[in-house]
């Protein structure tokens, strides 16, 4: 049995990304849910007050004595049981586990990693819809923490791929052959299928990056770039370029 986890930040896709991979016949999910969010005995973004900047929260999310695996282990175990009892691939996500991919990795055997980040302004804009009290830059420092922690577990995770969302959403028959390439058991992903993010009417893979940018002013977006100004390393390592 193989376990595989979507590593990827909020606002960036995740669920996208983890509803194609349940395409396969040969996955089992948490019926739909984030893992720390069924079963769970450990650390959660709620607790801290950072459920959408969850980065601040990284210490308290990565220290592995505040987590009960076994539990977790067990309690997951039943819910992929239930979904596909016949899978050979059990999938999770939740997007802070970009904080816990290492206790992930130590703690369930035959972990495989799939990473994506997104273009950080789209993210940023995506975020400040549910997080209207947050500062711009304090919305901004999350999201170059997420690049930078993507960058470090594309270097460090053994088992894993990783790609972003922009070329999941304008090249969903690559990635999707990258990743059966990836976990041959995967066999076959429906990228034709309309998927159901959240609240929107189902829809297929588009790039939407476009409608979160240009909501986007002139004064914002150089409140954004101050803070990816301190790290240039990872908008480069991604490909991003800066708006201007």
């Amino acid at each position: 049995m193989k376990h595989l986890f979507v590593l990827s930040p909020n606002n960036c896709g995740s669920t996208l990304l983890h509803n194609l991979l349940a395409t396969s016949p040969n996955v089992a999910h948490l019926n739909y849910q984030e893992g720390q969010n069924v079963g769970w005995i450990g650390p959660h973004p709620i607790n801290f007050g950072t459920t959408r900047v969850f980065t601040e929260s990284e210490n308290q999310l990565s220290d592995g004595a505040q987590y009960n695996w076994n539990i977790i282990a067990k309690n997951w175990n039943e819910i992929w049981f239930r979904n596909n009892p016949d899978a050979t691939i059990r999938l999770e996500k939740t997007p802070a586990n970009i904080c816990r991919a290492h206790l992930l990795e130590q703690n369930f055997e035959d972990a495989y990693f799939v990473i994506m980040p997104r273009n950080p302004y789209a993210q940023i804009e995506s975020i400040k819809k549910y997080l209207d009290y947050a500062s711009l830059e304090r919305i901004a420092r999350h999201s170059l923490r997420c690049l930078q922690i993507c960058t470090k577990l594309s270097m460090e995770l053994s088992n894993s791929i990783y790609f972003t969302y922009e070329l999941l959403s304008n090249y969903p028959q690559d990635v999707a052959d990258n990743l059966i390439e990836f976990l041959p058991e995967l066999k076959h992903l429906n990228i034709n299928k309309k998927f159901t993010i959240h609240n929107d009417p189902p829809s297929v893979i588009r790039n939407l990056n476009h409608k979160h940018i240009n909501n986007l002013n002139e004064n914002q977006i150089k409140k954004i770039n101050s803070i990816l100004n301190e790290d240039r390393s990872v908008m480069e390592y991604w490909g991003y370029e800066y708006e201007f």
